[in-house]
């Protein structure tokens, strides 16, 4: 017993280094080659920051990347002002996202295939190379499930000042952590007093992030309401849903934590939303160990050959997107 927890030990450090020297590499040769979309305004910004007082951070986020989480913009001014090179400070960023992933998988006992359809997912390469403050935001969530306890709770809780786009993220699972209480509420009319204290907390956070960001979220809402939605996106995240219930052991649970993205992405559309969906589902299945089930590995492998096609975009375009 404790050759194999050493022998598992010393092949996931193995793994590891491998894993930090292959991601910095890719990830050096892909944003040198990602020259258009975001990363245009995040290299101005970035430039820019090494030279600003902290005090005007969140105006230039605004100037240049439209945005004022204050998480993301201290983390790209501090490598600023630090002196390292953006590529280089991005590269390493996403090296401890990567192996954050594996280690997380590994602990759930993922197979070694869905490991490596998770490692090569489409929007996981959206995260290395052109989402920059989701980047930060995924990090916070991927180490707060690693580290769990109270810490771990915060850094969840955080992660929505790195991209308040997580919110949704956090309402869904959420509902799906608390899917057994919520169900005695409903049924049997019983509020426990941890149920309770998570809807007080649920209320004084998002109430303290608006005072303060509420200006500035309500733009983006604005913005994203006004562009014109398709039915389709609809379908898309209905059919997802369907699947991930499906695949599921607790499908009340798997339920209750999609149910927040009907709304999502009629405000928001689809190309946010279903990222956001994504997320919640591999985290249920990969505690449920359901992320081998032929019908959601059918789906990792259509994400996983659809970043080639990202690829592809960044080395030809100059931007995954174009």
């Amino acid at each position: 017993m404790n050759f194999r927890v050493k022998t598992d030990k010393a092949l996931n450090i193995c793994i590891l280094v491998l894993l930090s020297v292959g991601v910095y590499t890719i990830s050096v040769f892909l944003l040198s080659a990602y020259v258009g979309g975001d990363q245009v305004h995040y290299r101005e910004f970035y430039s820019e920051a090494a030279s600003t007082a902290l005090s005007q951070l969140i105006f230039l986020g605004e100037v240049h990347l439209g945005a004022s989480e204050p998480i993301s913009l201290f983390l790209l001014w501090l490598g600023a002002n630090i002196g390292i090179e953006k590529i280089i400070y991005i590269s390493s960023l996403n090296v401890i996202l990567v192996c954050s992933l594996y280690l997380l998988a590994r602990k759930y006992r993922a197979s070694w295939i869905v490991i490596f359809l998770l490692l090569t997912n489409f929007y996981v390469l959206v995260l290395l190379t052109g989402a920059e403050r989701l980047k930060f935001a995924y990090i916070f969530v991927v180490l707060s499930i690693l580290i769990g306890g109270r810490l771990g709770l915060m850094l969840g809780v955080l992660s929505s000042l790195a991209h308040f786009q997580n919110f949704i993220l956090l309402v869904g699972a959420l509902f799906g952590s608390l899917s057994q209480a919520l169900k005695s509420l409903v049924f049997r009319l019983y509020l426990s007093k941890y149920l309770a204290w998570i809807f007080v907390l649920s209320i004084i956070f998002p109430v303290f992030v608006f005072v303060n960001f509420g200006d500035a979220i309500s733009g983006k809402l604005v913005v994203y309401s006004s562009r014109q939605k398709s039915y389709y996106d609809l379908l898309q995240i209905c059919l997802f849903s369907v699947a991930a219930i499906f695949v599921s052991r607790d499908r009340f649970r798997m339920f209750l934590s999609l149910l927040p993205m009907l709304p999502a992405v009629l405000l928001l559309g689809g190309s946010r939303v279903n990222m956001i969906a994504f997320t919640i589902v591999v985290f249920f299945l990969l505690l449920e160990r359901r992320l081998s089930h032929p019908t959601f590995l059918v789906l990792l492998s259509y994400f996983s050959l659809k970043s080639v096609f990202f690829v592809v975009n960044i080395i030809i375009y100059g931007n995954g997107f174009a």
